[in-house]
């Protein structure tokens, strides 16, 4: 954070990307590669169908991991650079019907998640919208957006959308 000058007025996401752009020239610029919703995968569903929720052991110490494709479930670990190799099984049990659907892959090869999207009527959305905020963060903008010199701050800012604040009923009994 030393090279990016924090005191520069930054309204937009798209100033972000300029900002790091800009903050370094030698001995190269930095690379920034923006963020498209294809780039955003379901890892969570992903991994929960596959991986067990806790790692059954601690991660902390290891100094040497190493998994291998005779045994899919495991990995191998070192908690010391000479010392021998213990293993924990990280995915859970499946059936045999479970472990023909895998794709083969090579070694160094992993398996993608779909890409995350959500449905309207019959056509898939990339996620085309911004995820909602919820309404006290969306008040909250729209009073600190009166501090954006940029216009198009503002209609950014306007534009975000947001949850409904749903009130809560109350059940007031006036007879005693």
């Amino acid at each position: 954070m030393g090279l990016i000058n924090l005191k520069t007025r930054m309204e937009l996401p798209n100033d972000w990307y300029q900002l790091l752009r800009e903050s370094r020239q030698k001995p190269y610029p930095f690379i920034v590669i923006e963020v498209e919703q294809r780039m955003i995968k379901k890892w969570t569903d992903f991994f929960k169908d596959k991986f067990v929720s806790k790692c059954p052991f601690p991660v902390q110490s290891i100094r040497e991991m190493h998994c291998s494709k005779e045994h899919p479930r495991l990995i191998s670990y070192r908690l010391t650079y000479n010392g021998h190799w213990l293993q924990g099984p990280v995915t859970k049990i499946m059936k045999e019907t479970q472990i023909t659907s895998f794709p083969s892959l090579n070694n160094n090869e992993f398996e993608l998640p779909t890409e995350r999207y959500h449905v309207r009527g019959t056509i898939l959305y990339y996620f085309p919208d911004v995820l909602p905020i919820n309404e006290d963060k969306y008040v909250n903008l729209m009073k600190l957006k009166t501090f954006c010199q940029n216009p198009d701050a503002w209609i950014f800012y306007e534009g975000l959308s947001h949850a409904q604040k749903v009130k809560k009923k109350t059940n007031k009994n006036t007879e005693h």
